[in-house]
Parts: C-alpha cells; sequence; structure tokens
C-alpha cells in the first residue's frame, strides 16, 4: 500500500514539474513570437490556464501530502488530555467535508462541460476539469488515512 502511494505521489509530482515547465516555456514562446516577429499563437494562452487549473488542484492535495497547507495548531496543542486528538479529528472531519463538497461539485461540472470544447485548442472541457474531482478524491483518501492514524496529520517533517 505504502509502494502505490509512493507511487502516485511521484506521478502528481512529476506532473506538477512538468506543467510548469510547460507553462514557463509556452509562455515564453508566446512572448516572443508576439514581440519578436509579430505574430502569436492561439492556443498558448489558453494551455496555461489548464495547466494552471491542474496545479491549483494537484498542487493542494500535494501540499496536503507534505504537510504543507496553513494550519493552526497553538491552540489544540496547548489543549489539555485527549481535547488535542478530538479537535484533530473534527477538523479532519470539516476539511473532508468541503473538499467531499468540491468534488462533487467538479464532478458535475465534468459532467455538464464533456461535450463543450474550448475555445481555441477544442478540447473537451470535461477532460480539463476531470482534476477536480480526482484530486478531491486523492484528498479524501489522505484525510481518511490520517482519521484511521488517529487524527495524526503530516507536518512535513516525517517526510
Amino acid at each position: 500500500m505504502k509502494s502505490a502511494a509512493r507511487l502516485v505521489r511521484r506521478i502528481v509530482d512529476g506532473l506538477l514539474v512538468a506543467s510548469l515547465a510547460v507553462i514557463a516555456t509556452v509562455l515564453c514562446l508566446q512572448v516572443a513570437l508576439r514581440y519578436g516577429f509579430r505574430s502569436a499563437l492561439p492556443w498558448p494562452e489558453e494551455l496555461s490556464q489548464f495547466l494552471l487549473i491542474g496545479l491549483t488542484f494537484l498542487g493542494s492535495w500535494s501540499a496536503l501530502e507534505h504537510g504543507r497547507h496553513i494550519g493552526l495548531d497553538l491552540w489544540p496543542a496547548r489543549a489539555p488530555g485527549a481535547l488535542p486528538r478530538a479537535l484533530r479529528t473534527l477538523s479532519l472531519l470539516c476539511a473532508a467535508g468541503f473538499v467531499g463538497f468540491v468534488g462533487i461539485g467538479g464532478l458535475d461540472l465534468v459532467q455538464s462541460a464533456w461535450s463543450r470544447p474550448s475555445t481555441a485548442m477544442r478540447v473537451p472541457m470535461g477532460v480539463i476539469y476531470i482534476v477536480i474531482p480526482v484530486s478531491c478524491a486523492l484528498m479524501l483518501v489522505y484525510f481518511a488515512a490520517a482519521a484511521w492514524r488517529g487524527g495524526s496529520v503530516s507536518t512535513g517533517k516525517d517526510q
């Protein structure tokens, strides 16, 4: 199970790096063509926007996995007895509820936009938006694993 999680983590991290590299390359190419040759391509901005959607949602999961999301733990750490664990569990449940809500909305968005092509690249918008429910599902798996560990979340120091 850990090897599958490690493989998913590596694939997502690779996609994040590749997406950022493609965005930088394509936008530099677009600027060079636009200002150097007075001829712009029709698709680089759209591709960059689509990759930025992927970066946002997959990056959220990656940040969660690596313990890099913002968190407030000053008060729960000082709470007496079993209260810190209860507060972490409540926090996980709230976050999982929100992510589940976003994931369901993302799934509805994918279904409604599946046959609608993008403006410049003519890619079905559902293909672009599929990253929303996929990344939300990954986050829900993380929350379930954290709840299974008793509310213990990654702090980034244990990587």
